[in-house]
């Protein structure tokens, strides 16, 4: 039944624009249709024996003659004609008035219209399709009708065209709210007095002054309301890509608006509770992660053994108690594409092979642009034998080594979003492993190895050192307290130095039979020592506010920073349990730090590897 309906629909459809309609009437329009026309009677007249026909108004008529008034370019004149060469005089066709009427009906190309506005636009343009399917103009009317129908549809989602470009509802409220600064900036220059809200020496400017003050401050408490409306309704249409732009834009102007701003306008607003906006996010994200878990998602085929996949996704970035003054803050909702991950740090071999390529060939292609010329890339871990294994991390290379063998590789570096959500993921996890603490767990850092080095000791405990009676018969004590004094008990300590960067231990317990415990501690993707061991470059340039300003959308960090890129990761180094923790961010503070060295001059710096699927810095 529902075929046979569509079919007939299709040829109703086809009909109607191959087939041209009869002469349109001004009485067959609607009541609003026949307001654009004139109530005028036209007429189209065929004289005898002439192929000619003219379309006038008829303004008047007798038994032998009529009279009609032409109107011709901008000239208008009557003319008298007799009867008798007329052969027929029919009603005109209304309907090129109607088209002619409806020009104007098109979108601004600035502002959106009012809902009335667009209501009554579509349903004239309608219409004219429905009415006039044969008529010459009928393609630009469609077009002009099924732009307009795109129009209504984003303002029904409450989208604003602004300026001729389309805003999300919360966006839109934004940039009226800077429109507004930006009037207040000029009449400010205008009178610098008009700041002071007492003043009153000029009532012009004044006036107008007060009337954009209220306005922007009008804006900034719409939001609230607009945010509790929109995002259950976008989170029950999934539309989660929205719900995660409106949020941030939300987030970012009570941030650089209200929270870091000294204006009046912050004061007015500041009571506001800022968990509102993190509970948004966590309710956004909530439902992801669950219609998340209904998807299935393979993997792509053929990837590197080493490397693992990341299927990409929404996250939240940032720790969730930080304050302005962190670099964490905000936690903010950030959407990454699917991308590759080195499962492992670059390992010295790897690095090895790098470094002899370009002392043999010379080959700078691979170099970044800022890079210095005739880059050194030998890492300051080949100075020191516990640091220098095959299969030890490469640590103690600036950033520009790291860009350079990343590119040499065919691979790139992670950016800082793409390398938090592999530590991370939509879960929130608090380290890469989850949320027990890190004396607990198998990570090359003072807590991790403190932890290991008792369960090995309790597994296999080292023998008691052999007795030397060294004071026996020399008369200082007697022979029997030498014979019940009991030795300290060794115990068994690691070493800080890196692991291998394929081992979850150290191989000295990893290779003892005794030792039982054989804990693993990956990332939720399958990305080891993402916290201790070596801390990590990543692409991105620090800034301790970037995460107010951040895309959405694969966010790549600020495009310049004066204190040089991010550090992920923590070390072996690594002492306290904050630098272990998924968003924790670090910066070299000094130029040891930029070769990937602590002050003392020991390496702790190295990276791993990333490579796009369809994303590209």
């Amino acid at each position: 039944m529902k075929t046979y309906l569509l079919a007939g629909c299709l040829l109703a459809i086809l009909f109607t624009i191959i087939v041209p309609a009869e002469a349109l009437q001004r009485e067959e329009l609607s009541d609003k249709a026949q307001a654009l026309i004139p109530d005028l009677r036209m007429v189209t007249i065929k004289f005898k024996g002439r192929n000619k026909t003219l379309n006038a108004q008829l303004t008047s008529e007798t038994p032998d003659k009529i009279v009609v008034l032409i109107s011709k370019e901008t000239m208008n004149y009557t003319k008298t004609i007799s009867r008798t060469i007329i052969e027929s005089m029919e009603p005109s066709d209304r309907s090129t008035e109607f088209a002619v009427a409806l020009k104007d009906y098109k979108p601004d190309e600035n502002t959106s219209l009012t809902k009335e506005e667009y209501s009554e636009a579509i349903e004239l343009l309608s219409e004219f399709a429905q009415k006039c399917g044969g008529h010459t103009m009928q393609s630009d009317v469609r077009y002009r009708l099924n732009s307009l129908r795109d129009e209504f549809r984003k303002f029904q989602r409450g989208e604003r065209k602004i300026e001729g470009e389309w805003f999300t509802p919360v966006r839109a409220v934004v940039k009226e709210f800077l429109a507004c600064n930006d009037k207040l900036a000029e009449l400010t220059k205008q009178n610098s007095r008009l700041s002071d809200r007492s003043y009153n020496g000029n009532p012009e400017l004044r006036e107008e002054y007060d009337k954009h003050w209220e306005l922007r401050k009008d804006a900034a408490r719409r939001l609230p309301k607009i945010m509790t409306d929109r995002v259950p309704e976008m989170i029950r249409k999934k539309d989660f890509e929205q719900a995660a732009i409106e949020t941030t834009t939300f987030l970012q102007f009570y941030i650089n608006h209200v929270v870091m701003s000294d204006k009046q306008v912050a004061i007015d607003i500041s009571q506001m509770d800022f968990g509102y906006i993190l509970r948004l996010q966590d309710k956004i994200m909530a439902a992801y992660v669950e219609e998340e878990a209904r998807k299935t998602k393979k993997p792509p085929r053929n990837i590197d053994k080493d490397m693992v996949y990341i299927p990409g996704g929404f996250f939240l970035m940032g720790k969730r108690d930080a304050g302005p003054g962190d670099s964490q803050f905000p936690m903010h909702i950030v959407y990454v594409s699917p991308f590759l991950m080195d499962k492992y740090e670059v390992p010295n071999e790897k690095y090895r092979k790098f470094v002899e390529y370009v002392k043999k060939t010379g080959d700078s292609s691979m170099e970044h642009a800022d890079a210095p010329p005739l880059k050194e890339h030998s890492p300051e871990s080949w100075k020191f034998d516990n640091l220098a294994g095959a299969r030890q991390p490469v640590i103690g290379v600036d950033w520009y080594d790291a860009y350079a063998f990343a590119k040499w590789s065919k691979k790139r570096l992670p950016t800082e979003a793409e390398w938090e959500l592999a530590a991370r993921s939509a879960d929130g996890r608090l380290y890469p492993w989850g949320n027990e603490a890190p004396s607990k767990r198998a990570i090359n850092s003072s807590k991790g190895r403190t932890f290991i080095a008792e369960k090995w000791e309790s597994d296999s405990p080292l023998p008691p050192p052999e007795e030397e009676d060294a004071h026996a018969g020399c008369g200082c004590i007697s022979t029997e307290a030498v014979e019940n004094r009991k030795p300290d008990k060794p115990k068994r300590t690691l070493g800080a130095v890196t692991w291998a960067v394929d081992k979850h231990l150290p191989a000295q317990p990893l290779n003892d039979p005794d030792f039982q415990w054989r804990q693993e501690t990956p990332s939720p993707y399958g990305c080891l020592h993402m916290a201790g061991n070596a801390a990590e470059w990543v692409y991105d340039f620090y800034s301790p506010r970037y995460y107010s300003i951040s895309d959405v959308k694969n966010p790549k960090g600020p495009a310049r920073g004066r204190k040089g890129h991010v550090i992920r990761g923590s070390s072996y180094m690594g002492a306290g349990d904050e630098g272990l923790r998924t968003y924790a961010r670090g910066f070299p503070v000094d130029q040891k730090m930029k070769e990937g060295c602590n002050r003392a001059g020991k390496p702790f710096v190295g990276f791993r590897c990333a490579k796009s699927l369809g994303f590209t810095l």
